[in-house]
């Protein structure tokens, strides 16, 4: 039913009407025909380049095959006599996490509009691009402003090892972003945007516990998410209760836009090398955590909705109407929200099916960095017992058990799964492996922990534009069910025949040019000037010591002390941070001029 939603405070944005979706055990299945996908963003840090290509030529090719049936429409020709497969895909919801939020983002304004797509030819052209996920990713990011001290204010607050002032603004200009409008089918009144987050306040639960006084367990959960409804059609948007609703009209000044862009910084906030982002939102959008359990009396799957202890029984706590406070990387505790998109999809305990005759939804996850037998074969972590090794041996271990996921595990084992889908770099063609070049390695932003495609422009180009050919790959090789899936009912047997992929047929069909086979992007050649870096980076460490001092409010004494200390320590510092440099670029054969 309609429900002209209010809200207080930050974001804020009027009455918008809505129609309120509960969270259900199990959500309907769609009309036949028609076929619904999610798409799950992986962190990526610098790689986001990558996830952007694959998103942009993603749209491409949906666009490219609606104006195709739009046009077979027209004939009036029936749909088993046209040209072009006839069923429909509509992508329900976008989950990120980390950098996958921040494209997540990108994506939510940019399918309101007519965009130019970035092929090779187009990403050489010189200028700025009207592209909204290439100029943010590709050309407007870089190490140099992530060096500098715009952030360090004159109280000397100290909020994060790189300056993230340079994101804000990214974001600011990704939310302005105008053109053309239009108006695309496979999206409806019902899109949903889901950002996973590591919330540092957490959200309290209370377990009672039968003992001689009144006590219990208290358990916090720090694992959250922030999430965001549109309709990319005139009619009202469908939403559930913890969405913010997007306007039509995006803007940064618009507080719902803002707070969609807040959203997607704090999931992106690397902890300790970005800043934080502050929340503030209604308590009662921490009302909507559920959990599955199997019910001892019927022996079925339920879900029940978790109650905060401020609303648990007997609570004497009178919760504020408002939630403030810092939230960052949601890839520390979800680094692939393949749940939160499944759930969207299939409602709270319901399971798409996976077989491929039967398949009516599916995943598609977007990982620039999957994990490899080379992770798991890992014999150096948990070695060595020194102070340092276990205190970030630990930090390790809180990480990969928040990110660890049995019921993924057990899915994996189950052989072929429909409904589940996975689009990573590979620069491989058919069965030449073309990465002797690269020294096995597929991704020029791989190195450094993954904030090496910051370093150069033309890592990012690379990596985007293999993004592009990795999708148009995984659609025309990969993307497919067999034809015997109702969804292809209304095909004719001269159009099965045509569009067969191994005895399989595509979900989303590559129509006109986008058939033509993508060419590998080229390994980057032009090497990253290490010098200018090392310049930054010390004026970088200095201002940043100089803040940290700042903060600690030390005597004059010590302060002098310390800042010999940092004189003392800063060419080594620094040449062992240059030395890392190459030594990475050079195990991924990346050009490079020593500092």
């Amino acid at each position: 039913m309609p429900d002209d939603r209010s809200q207080s405070g930050p974001d804020a944005f009027g009455a918008i009407a809505a129609e309120i979706c509960e969270y259900v055990d199990k959500e309907d299945p769609p009309p036949e025909g028609i076929f619904e996908i999610g798409i799950v963003l992986a962190g990526a840090i610098s790689a986001g380049a990558y996830s952007s290509g694959v998103m942009d030529f993603l749209i491409e090719a949906l666009d490219a095959w609606e104006t195709a049936k739009e046009m077979e429409r027209k004939t009036g020709k029936p749909q088993n006599e046209w040209s072009v497969p006839s069923h429909d895909v509509v992508l329900r919801v976008l989950a990120g996490a980390s950098a996958g939020s921040m494209t997540a983002a990108i994506a939510a304004v940019a399918l309101r509009y007519d965009f130019p797509h970035m092929d090779a030819s187009a990403a050489s052209a010189p200028g700025k691009s009207a592209n909204p996920f290439y100029r943010a990713w590709v050309q407007d990011i870089d190490i140099r402003e992530l060096l500098k001290s715009e952030d360090l204010s004159e109280q000397g607050t100290l909020v994060s090892l790189l300056d993230s002032t340079v994101l804000e603004q990214i974001t600011n200009r990704a939310l302005d972003y105008t053109a053309v409008p239009k108006s695309r089918p496979y999206l409806r009144e019902r899109t949903r945007f889901i950002f996973s987050q590591a919330n540092l306040r957490g959200v309290p639960y209370y377990l009672p516990i039968k003992s001689t006084y009144s006590a219990g367990l208290g358990m916090w959960m720090h694992k959250s998410y922030r999430s965001f409804a549109a309709s990319y059609t005139s009619a009202v948007p469908k939403a559930r209760r913890d969405d913010a609703i997007l306007p039509m009209r995006n803007s940064s000044a618009d507080p719902v836009w803002r707070l969609l862009g807040n959203a997607a910084l704090g999931s992106g906030a690397f902890p300790v090398g970005l800043a934080a982002r502050e929340e503030d939102r209604n308590i009662s959008d921490l009302d909507y955590h559920f959990f599955t359990y199997i019910d001892p009396s019927t022996q079925k799957q339920v879900s029940k909705q978790l109650v905060p202890a401020w609303n648990a029984e007997g609570s004497t706590v009178v919760p504020p109407t408002r939630f403030k406070g810092f939230v960052v990387d949601g890839g520390t505790m979800d680094n692939e929200p393949l749940d939160f998109a499944r759930m969207e999809l299939a409602g709270q305990i319901e399971q798409n099916p996976r077989g491929g005759k039967e398949a009516i939804r599916a995943l598609v996850m977007i990982d620039p960095f999957p994990d490899t037998l080379a992770d798991v074969n890992n014999t150096i972590a948990g070695e060595h017992g020194d102070l340092f090794s276990s205190t970030f041996g630990l930090i390790g271990a809180w990480k990969n058990q928040a990110r660890f996921d049995p019921a993924d595990l057990a899915l994996a084992l189950m052989g072929d799964v429909y409904s589940r889908y996975l689009i990573a770099p590979s620069r491989r063609i058919s069965q030449i492996d073309p990465r002797t070049e690269t020294n096995g390695f597929d991704l020029a932003s791989g190195c450094l922990g993954g904030f090496g495609g910051f370093l150069s422009e033309e890592f990012r180009r690379h990596d985007y534009l293999l993004g592009r050919r990795n999708c148009q790959q995984f659609l025309a090789q990969h993307f497919s069910m067999p034809a015997e899936n109702p969804l292809y009912n209304s095909w004719s047997a001269a159009s099965k025949k045509e569009w067969c992929i191994s005895k399989e047929l595509p979900i989303i069909p590559l129509v006109g040019k986008l058939r033509m086979e993508i060419p590998l992007p080229k390994w980057p050649t032009r090497p990253v000037e290490l010098a200018p870096l090392r310049e930054l980076l010390e004026a970088r460490v200095v201002a940043v010591a100089g803040s940290a001092l700042d903060m600690l409010k030390v005597s004059w004494l010590e302060r002098n002390a310390a800042r010999l200390g940092i004189m003392l320590l800063r060419k080594k510092l620094l040449g062992y941070a240059m030395d890392h440099v190459l030594s990475d670029l050079s195990k991924r054969n990346l050009p490079r001029v020593r500092a």
